[in-house]
């Protein structure tokens, strides 16, 4: 067993053999400053708290000392990485610090009673303004790095959608017949990032795909490079949509605003009107020609009029123009708003609502791939049931990058999972995935136990007999072979993250009750919900359903106390501290900051580690929790964790707050059945 006196030998050790291009500096490790040998020791006494990741970014300021020549010019960055996670995982494995922890002078005692000398009060305060100044430059630097992918991406990013231009490429088309898209060894990198490598993209017209992989691994990039036609041999007739951003603000009406996506059907009928105006004004002046007894005018002019009418009306015919106002409306209904709303201006809608026509101008032109980037993210409930059906009957080529695996569920047909720098293709929807997943895990680790069966065999024989003369050939053709012998690549699984709440104090008696609340906004006679009677217990677990528009944040603003009912009564227990996190969070932060800054200046007493340690506990680790929030922010409409969470439903519709009984599943059912209606 390792101890903490065995550091230095141990680095020592784990800095014996460096990758080429690493100097290491021995006599720094000989010459360790003790200071930071226990710095060390408190870092991986804390060890089960860590991931690798934290861990590695944790102690590699002071690793990285003893691999960099200052004298020399900068190292390779990639492989002082992946060494500075060898000499991480060494120590992880050989050092056992539970005899030894009370010896660290940088060991919190605070649970046990011990008070810290000032000696050791000094010692932390320095090593924390040391991991401080690190923190600043890695944040700087990864400040820098998101302005340049970003800058880059923009470059990419045209209007909210692709403008449809139908039969645009009618002679490509009608020579290749295909709208599928296939590209073999794409190559995907953003200023050193590699993102794909030599992958493969098969996208078959008819399949709907759900884009899964971790947050950061590229999915967006890869949707915008897609659009653009930015890989190589990109198929130029495939017409390729994806929403960028919100529909801008105009004054222009949200039914014309969709209507006027099809570029070709407004060409065809404003072309039709300057033709039948035209022709009404050759009418008009032989009406005045016969009334002064004159014969009619006829010309070549009048001849080519009507034969173009005739093929305006033609190719209008073709592009189904006559449903055109209905199927925008269609789609507009289906995303929340009403027949009034449709005449509206653009501009007086908030930023979520115009998200909400820019998916609705996407799904009027009806491309031959549609990429949908969290397309649920400014919906509510019952426009996210209805958009699932929709494209359950999708007949084109669809690829959806969505963290709600209900919604997965219901729509696609096919899995790509973006991962290790490729993307892996499944069949079925995110359940058959994860089922298909953990098959494929299992028989490969039965593949790789039995080959380490056998090599042990192997190398049992070899070990007893290559020194026999008359099994020596034996043994060294055994011994061939296993040096031919390769293990099965494992898979590689994409770490849970869970989520750990501390537990409150107890509060028995504690609770939230409503009696008899009514409310309606100041200035407006339309009242949101009225003598809704509620009681919130520290056991509760309920999930609040109901249409856009019926009050429901208004009622959490009541329930968490931001807002006075209009009448009635809200009590709040002076027991409880109550937290909330709204659909809008975002707006409450200042996405240039990182995580790590934000919350020290939220809590600027807490030590760094305690607020790492509590952002890993939700998957920020490593770099990650010191890039930009704006680079990782996330927000996600998931039903699976309603179904999973609440074991009430409460529906506010019609201005009433009423139980439902059913679970989440029965309650969309519910909703479909009514929209058909």
């Amino acid at each position: 067993m390792a101890t903490t006196h065995d550091i230095p030998a141990l680095l020592s050790g784990a800095l014996a053999n460096p990758p080429a291009d690493i100097k290491v500096r021995p006599e720094l490790v000989r010459d360790m400053d003790q200071l930071i040998v226990d710095y060390l020791v408190h870092v991986l006494s804390h060890i089960e708290d860590l991931s690798e990741a934290e861990l590695v970014d944790t102690i590699s300021p002071f690793v990285e000392d003893l691999l960099h020549d200052r004298s020399a010019k900068v190292i390779m960055l990639e492989k002082a990485v992946e060494f500075e996670k060898d000499i991480a995982a060494r120590l992880r494995k050989e050092l056992n610090l539970k005899d030894d922890v009370y010896n660290n002078p940088l060991i919190d005692r605070s649970k046990s009673g011990a008070a810290e000398s000032e000696e050791q009060i000094r010692a932390r305060a320095k090593l924390e303004k040391r991991q401080e100044k690190a923190d600043r430059r890695t944040i700087q630097r990864e400040r820098t790095s998101a302005k340049s992918r970003a800058d880059l991406l923009a470059q990419l990013t045209k209007a909210p959608v692709l403008i449809h231009k139908k039969g645009q490429f009618s002679d490509l088309l009608s020579s290749s017949g295909s709208t599928d898209v296939q590209l073999n060894n794409v190559h995907l990198d953003i200023n050193g990032i590699v993102m794909l490598e030599d992958a493969t993209i098969n996208i078959v017209s008819g399949r709907r795909y759900g884009l899964i992989g971790r947050n950061g691994v590229g999915k967006t990039t890869f949707l915008k490079h897609l659009a653009a036609k930015a890989f190589p041999r990109m198929p130029e007739h495939v017409q390729i949509v994806h929403i960028e951003q919100e529909a801008p603000s105009s004054q222009m009406s949200v039914l014309q605003t969709i209507l006027g996506t099809d570029i070709e059907r407004e060409s065809l009928l404003a072309e039709e009107r300057e033709l039948l105006a035209e022709s009404e004004k050759h009418d008009a002046m032989n009406a005045q020609r016969q009334a002064e007894g004159l014969p009619p005018i006829t010309t070549s002019q009048m001849d080519d009029i009507g034969t173009r009418l005739e093929q305006v009306y033609v190719r209008l015919g073709e592009i189904d123009a006559d449903s055109a106002v209905a199927r925008a409306s269609e789609i507009l209904n289906g995303l929340g708003f009403s027949n009034e709303d449709m005449l509206r201006p653009t501009s007086s809608f908030s930023g979520g609502w115009r998200m909400r026509i820019s998916l609705a101008m996407a799904l009027f032109i009806s491309p031959d791939l549609l990429l949908l980037d969290e397309p649920t993210n400014h919906l509510d409930l019952h426009a996210v049931i209805w958009l699932e059906e929709y494209l359950r009957n999708w007949t084109k080529s669809l690829i959806i990058v969505s963290h709600s695996r209900d919604f997965l569920d219901t729509v696609v047909t096919d899995i790509l999972h973006f991962q290790n720098k490729k993307l892996t293709r499944y069949r079925g929807n995110y359940t058959t995935f994860e089922h298909t997943l953990a098959i494929e895990q299992q028989v490969q680790e039965r593949e790789n136990a039995s080959i380490e069966m056998k090599r042990k065999h192997m190398q049992s024989f070899v070990d007893r007999f290559r020194y026999k003369a008359s099994l020596a050939s034996m043994a060294q053709s055994r011994l061939k072979a296993l040096d031919k012998m390769k293990t099965v690549s494992e898979l590689y699984a994409d770490p849970e993250v869970q989520f750990r709440f501390p537990d409150p104090p107890p509060v028995d008696s504690a609770q939230i009750q409503l009696t008899g609340v009514t409310f309606h906004y100041p200035g407006t006679d339309r009242i949101l919900f009225s003598d809704v009677d509620l009681t919130i217990s520290p056991t509760s677990r309920i999930g609040l359903v109901g249409p856009n528009g019926a009050g429901k944040s208004t009622l959490m603003k009541i329930i968490y106390g931001a807002l006075e009912p209009t009448s009635g009564v809200a009590l709040i227990s002076n027991k409880l501290r109550v937290a909330r996190f709204t659909q809008h969070h975002s707006d409450l932060l200042n996405l240039r900051l990182s995580p790590l800054e934000l919350f020290r200046q939220a809590f600027p007493s807490d030590p760094v580690q305690q607020i790492r340690s509590h952002l890993g506990s939700f998957g920020i680790t490593g770099k990650l929790a010191l890039q930009p929030i704006s680079s990782l922010f996330v927000i996600s409409h998931d039903q699976y964790m309603v179904s999973a969470v609440c074991d009430e439903l409460l529906s506010l519709e019609d201005g009433n707050l009423t139980s439902f009984h059913g679970d989440f599943n029965d309650y969309k059912r519910y909703i479909r059945n009514k929209g058909r209606r």
